[in-house]
């Protein structure tokens, strides 16, 4: 069996000889957009598409899983990896207090803005027509 489950499942489809998504669909029960992106695409399906899936393809899930978790695991590794705060911890306060003023920038902004637009002006498209407050209503 394969190292990796997307390889695992790819190589149990051709054995397979490559059914259509459609017949893989009726088969497994999972939509056949669904079957197209766990077999085709690179995203891990979650284990209550693949499992199906793999019996539609007369494969035993037990070996599957395995691959399945691993992968799975390893990916969340990665991932919880990727989304480590920086080591110094002054860094993360300064990126914070970054983010902190561009809020207050952006909220001024709007505060200014709302301002302006609420001069008690008609905007022409409704001039005359009427009045511009009767689009808000629902009956």
């Amino acid at each position: 069996m394969s190292e990796t489950f997307k390889e695992a499942l790819r190589e149990l489809y051709r054995e397979a000889d490559c059914p259509s998504t459609n017949k893989l669909s009726v088969a497994s029960g999972v939509p056949s957009s669904t079957v197209h992106s766990a077999i085709k695409s690179r995203f891990m399906p979650t284990w209550k598409t693949a499992e199906p899936l793999i019996k539609a393809l007369g494969g035993d899930p037990e070996p599957y899983r395995k691959l399945w978790e691993q992968d799975t695991e390893e990916k969340r590794i990665n991932t919880a990896m990727r989304m480590r705060t920086p080591a110094d911890p002054a860094a993360l306060v300064d990126v914070l207090q970054d983010i902190a003023e561009t809020l207050h920038e952006i909220r001024d902004a709007l505060k200014e803005q709302r301002g302006r637009s609420s001069t008690g002006e008609i905007h022409p498209r409704y001039r005359g027509t009427m009045d511009p407050t009767s689009v808000m209503r629902s009956d």
